[in-house]
């Protein structure tokens, strides 16, 4: 029977609750954003691995190492090697609100910048180029892949990836075009194609409603609906989608207990994926390597109405219960 690839990939970064001072709090910031540690139980990195585990499933872990010449190299250490040690697979992500912490400069003239595309290509591709090397610092050496964060890409970032040595990018995120994402509408929103040299991967979108994209994530969508995309994808003839999700989407916002909606969202979709391995096929960039890519037509995904009533549903009881006065710990 044909299957769909499935790319479950996961940003590992650590998020300042304040970027004013990143280093004030670092270490709770650190522990909450990637570890999920809050008084109430982990539900980051490490359960997120252990859950991939138990179903069987193949994940890919794009983590953000900018932050390790900031604070030093053990806490990425720590990351990589869990990832490592669970045989998942860490793809290269960059946030570049680090730079101003940095100890050393990373670029001429201590240039720094909010998002990739406010670099040259030549920047870009010496961030990527550092980055790879604190990934390898810690073990992590297969890096064929690369994520902006906040998906701040343009197509000076493909042209930098091709430069970098790297075969995919999955810095294209539609529901971000205009915005943070500058990459250009000539790239196939639909699935994967050559773009400046590098295979563009976008993350997965549907219509949840008419004229309106929605990103397959797992804290932007109900189960449901991440189930029906899947289906439909696959019924079309899809040849794979790539999902969305961080260290930290299990926790509320005040990440200070764990989101029971989003919770629940991560496993029944890792339990779906397992009890439907005969048609869908969750992959890591390393076994991509060898397919031969082209341009293909797609009928886009779309939801239905109720679907996406019943996600205002649940995303009001998490505004409401969760991360509201009812929700904190």
């Amino acid at each position: 029977m044909r299957r769909l690839d499935v790319l479950l990939t996961i940003d590992v970064e650590t998020w300042p609750r304040n970027w004013k001072q990143p280093l004030a709090n670092f270490q709770e910031d650190h522990e909450r954003c990637v570890w999920g540690r809050t008084p109430h139980g982990e539900y980051g990195l490490d359960w997120q691995l252990q859950v991939l585990a138990r179903h069987g499933l193949r994940g890919v872990f794009f983590v953000e190492p900018l932050f390790a010449g900031a604070v030093g190299m053990e806490p990425l250490q720590r990351m990589v090697a869990a990832i490592i040690a669970a045989n998942q697979e860490v793809q290269l992500h960059l946030h570049s609100e680090w730079l101003p912490w940095q100890h050393q400069p990373l670029l001429a003239e201590g240039r720094q910048g909010g998002r990739l595309h406010h670099f040259t290509q030549t920047e870009q591709r010496q961030l990527m180029d550092v980055g790879r090397s604190l990934l390898a610092e810690c073990g992590a050496n297969k890096i064929v892949a690369f994520r902006a964060g906040s998906f701040g890409a343009n197509q000076d970032t493909l042209l930098a990836a091709t430069q970098a040595g790297l075969s995919f990018d999955s810095s294209d995120n539609l529901c971000y075009r205009g915005g943070n994402c500058l990459i250009e509408e000539t790239v196939d929103w639909q699935g994967s194609t050559t773009a400046a040299g590098v295979v563009e991967m976008p993350v997965t979108c549907f219509m949840d409603r008419p004229g309106h994209w929605r990103p397959l994530q797992v804290t932007a969508c109900s189960l449901s609906e991440m189930r029906a995309m899947l289906e439909q994808a696959w019924q079309q003839g899809w040849q794979r989608v790539v999902l969305l999700s961080h260290s930290f989407e299990c926790l509320n916002r005040q990440r200070s207990r764990p989101d029971p909606v989003v919770v629940n969202r991560f496993l029944g979709l890792c339990e779906f994926l397992e009890q439907e391995k005969d048609r869908f096929r969750t992959i890591g960039f390393d076994q991509l390597a060898d397919q031969v890519w082209s341009a293909t037509t797609l009928q886009p995904l779309q939801s239905n109405l109720l679907r996406t009533f019943n996600r205002h549903l649940q995303q009001l009881f998490r505004s409401c219960w969760v991360d509201g006065g009812l929700g904190r710990g």
